[in-house]
């Protein structure tokens, strides 16, 4: 009877729609038998049904291609020198968008994070009793040359 009482409840159905067998009845797929249509083969159910991957997933490859692309793009209009944390750095960079006046800022390399697209590296400036920290977008069009000074 179903839960709340009334008309029998509809008997379970598996994914291919059969009702299941009686208690105690032998199981034609878990004995290797089939139908006939080759959907029971070595003692496994037939896989009738899939599971879609969740839309990150799936739009994450075009998101590591539009990455990879724009790396490219960048890498391709500007040089970028290979450097690592302790290289002695000179960065030719725009102030903003909107000014062309170039600024240069030389210190060294405290940090730097590789995330693809996102990468941007730190530098450690020291002016006359004056210490301070810039980060850079490793990719950002602002900048305009990166020179390594020191290794």
């Amino acid at each position: 009877f179903s839960r709340f009482g009334g008309e029998p409840a509809a008997p379970l159905t598996d994914h291919a729609g059969a009702a299941p067998a009686a208690p105690g009845a032998a199981d034609p797929v878990a004995t290797g038998a089939s139908a006939g249509d080759g959907s029971a083969v070595s003692g496994k159910k037939p896989y009738t049904w899939f599971k879609l991957k969740s839309r990150f997933k799936r739009a994450g490859h075009l998101l590591n291609q539009l990455n990879l692309e724009g790396m490219q793009a960048r890498e391709g209009a500007a040089k970028i020198p290979y450097f690592q944390v302790g290289d002695a750095i000179e960065v030719t960079y725009k102030q903003s968008t909107v000014s062309e006046e170039l600024s240069t800022a030389r210190g060294m390399v405290i940090g730097r994070r590789n995330a693809g697209l996102s990468s941007n590296f730190r530098v450690a400036l020291v002016a006359v009793n004056q210490s301070a920290q810039l980060t850079f977008p490793l990719y950002s069009p602002l900048i305009r040359e990166i020179k390594v000074i020191q290794k």
